[in-house]
């Protein structure tokens, strides 16, 4: 013979306030959907924009002293420096460099996520010189204001030029790395604020709403 037992239900407004931390925490337990992968998709499509061609991203958080991201791909040299130096002689002379393969096109962007995933794990490919790889006497070829030029010629317009902060390769490197990890500093700032947002009292209470969620006396799922 069968018995029903009747149990009473509740609105979260109804609860306890110990009852609703239970319900709170059941709440957040229960995000275990890919909630991070619309900051992943800004942070690429953004990211591309500056010159970071974003492979993966990395993250660990929000509790601990070591978390953070941070993401591998390549930086496009030439759109980094057309980002972040103004228009000027000197970064056109830079472009050109890359354009005729003076200068890498490219640098390789690796982290090593063994332990911990912020900013600090990340490394980068320096900036390639190839000079000795091209004769003395070696012009550039492509169309621009500085075909027939040779190579020394466009090093001594950057040197000379007071708008270009970059003189060589190392300083254009460090600049980079720099800003790399910055970036990798802002995607995780976007994390925890999309996180903090999602467990919020008013996303939870919409939650709540949009759903019917009834609970028993102790903050149960009914």
């Amino acid at each position: 013979m069968s018995k029903t037992i009747e149990v009473e239900i509740y609105k979260y407004g109804e609860l306890s306030e110990r009852s609703q931390q239970k319900a709170r925490e059941w709440y957040i337990e229960g995000m275990d959907y890919e909630w991070w992968e619309g900051v992943y998709d800004m942070a690429t499509h953004d990211g591309y924009e500056k010159g970071f061609c974003i492979d993966k991203i990395f993250f660990s958080g929000f509790s601990s002293q070591g978390d953070g991201a941070s993401w591998t791909g390549q930086v496009d040299v030439r759109q980094w420096l057309e980002t972040n130096v103004p228009d000027s002689i000197g970064l056109s002379a830079w472009c050109q460099l890359i354009q005729e393969d003076v200068i890498s096109k490219h640098v390789k962007v690796e982290a090593n996520n063994a332990h911990y995933c912020h900013e600090s794990t990340m490394s980068f490919q320096d900036v390639e010189d190839e000079t000795d790889g091209f004769a003395d006497e070696y012009e550039m070829v492509l169309p621009s204001i500085f075909k027939g030029m040779q190579i020394q010629h466009l090093f001594d317009i950057i040197a000379t030029d007071p708008n270009c902060p970059f003189k060589d390769t190392a300083t254009i490197t460090n600049a980079i790395t720099e800003s790399g990890k910055v970036y990798a500093i802002g995607i995780y700032h976007r994390l925890r604020e999309e996180y903090d947002y999602l467990c919020s009292e008013e996303m939870m209470l919409d939650h709540f709403d949009c759903n019917d969620y009834h609970f028993t006396n102790e903050g149960r799922l009914a």
